[in-house]
């Protein structure tokens, strides 16, 4: 086998592989499940409901990033150093960290409000 062989059988490998480790999974998933029914367990305390981010966070950080490029790109024109390359990433990450906040508080202060809660106090 020649070296271009090799290059054909990697791509080939690594998704038979991925897809072997993931029926292999489902199968001893499934497996576990059907054991703890013959044992009388019900497997559906096992399940967790997936908590999500909330949507306002994601749409309020996704506006940070673009704020950010926003700002860097502003950045940029007004100052034409060399060295201002990782302020594109500073900007990014701290418009997107700080909309990041001001969503969390958002959805905090939204849950607060809602009427199960007032219940509690």
């Amino acid at each position: 086998m020649s070296g271009n062989d090799f290059e054909i059988l990697i791509p080939i490998i690594a998704i038979g592989g991925g897809l072997g480790l993931a029926f292999w999974s489902i199968y001893h998933k499934n497996k576990e499940r059907m054991a703890m029914i013959e044992k009388g367990i019900a497997p559906t305390h096992t399940f967790r409901k997936k908590e999500g981010t909330h949507p306002i966070i994601k749409a309020l950080t996704a506006m940070g990033i673009g704020l950010g490029l926003l700002a860097s790109y502003a950045y940029r024109s007004f100052n034409e150093d060399i060295f201002n390359r990782p302020s594109t990433l500073a900007f990014v990450l701290v418009f997107g960290g700080l909309c990041y906040l001001i969503g969390y508080f958002i959805v905090q202060k939204m849950e607060s409000n809602l009427p199960e809660n007032k219940l509690k106090e």
